[in-house]
């Protein structure tokens, strides 16, 4: 299989896809699971979501695709209408197969209390029920999801700088450990005062389980503790130890401004803006996505001995 897709996907940009007829006959012998690990490694998962309704009829493409990768988003549409035993159903294939990023839609409840009061719209008018409780909500999920991973650019530039560190040494400096270690690598030190991160956001994280289900998004105060473990290795590199545990003493103007999903790459700076001694220190961070500002704060925080 790879031998056959490979030569395809080399004719085209590494951020476009191939040809609807280079990977017809590229996939045309495939099975089901080399077509959708083929789609998983054209575009990655950040791009890729299947929609199914989880009848019967279903069950043995989810099994494929979990077989492939249980993390795929899966989008289900809940009309209203869905008996409890369907639900059920559901419930049941999500845990038997192991689906990880199970995301449910329904209708506007404005739509439904506008144009179906009575729930009986059915009787009436089928195509404008349908109408309303599946195509709209069904293209407002797929406009919603085109436009978040359309906005996935191409893996950006490393910021230009020196000393960086890898996953070990960053924790030869600090004291956290999974699930808590917030920072992959330091990409880089500008002189004695400014430092870039960074960290990339798995739906494996586990606060991904409860935080939301089905809706899976980086709860801020964690992209907080991100800014400060990555200002805290600047401030033990400086002080050339590691033998004291920083702590929060304040957070100041914080801000978040767009969500962080599975996929995405967190790069967090932050700038060393005021010290006190060797106890007291302030910085400014923000964390970026895609260019863009997520998150934002001035931190303080004091270092005491171990």
């Amino acid at each position: 299989m790879n031998a056959l897709v490979d030569p395809v996907l080399a004719e085209r940009a590494a951020c476009d896809l191939p040809a609807a007829d280079a990977l017809d006959r590229a996939l045309r012998d495939a099975s089901p699971a080399e077509v959708i690990a083929t789609a998983l490694r054209t575009v990655g998962r950040e791009r890729l979501a299947l929609v199914s309704s989880f009848g019967t009829e279903s069950a043995a493409l989810l099994k494929v695709m979990a077989d492939v990768d249980p993390a795929i988003p899966v989008i289900f549409l809940d009309t209203g209408w869905l008996f409890e035993e369907t639900l059920a159903y559901r419930d049941t294939l999500i845990a038997t197969l192991g689906l990880r990023d199970v995301r449910s839609i329904q209708p506007l409840e404005q739509a439904l209390s506008r144009e179906d009061p009575d729930r009986e719209l059915w009787f009436s008018d089928p195509d404008a029920c349908c109408r309303i409780r599946k195509v709209e909500p069904l293209a407002r999920a797929l406009a919603r999801e085109s436009a978040r991973r359309n906005a996935i650019s191409a893996p950006r530039a490393k910021p230009i700088g020196d000393g960086a560190l890898d996953t070990d040494q960053v924790m030869e400096i600090l004291p956290h450990r999974f699930p808590f270690l917030m920072v992959d690598r330091i990409l880089s030190f500008e002189g004695g005062t400014k430092v870039t991160g960074i960290k990339s956001v798995s739906i494996n994280e586990p606060f991904f389980q409860g935080h939301f289900p089905g809706h899976p998004v980086m709860p801020g105060v964690l992209q907080v503790e991100a800014m400060a473990q990555v200002a805290s290795v600047l401030l033990f590199k400086l002080a050339e130890t590691s033998s004291r545990i920083g702590y929060f003493m304040s957070a100041d103007g914080v801000k978040f401004r767009k969500p962080v999903f599975p996929g995405d790459t967190l790069y967090i700076y932050a700038e060393l803006t005021k010290t006190r001694g060797n106890r007291l220190a302030k910085a400014k961070c923000h964390c970026v996505v895609n260019d863009a500002v997520v998150s934002e704060g001035e931190l303080m925080f004091t270092f005491v001995d171990k």
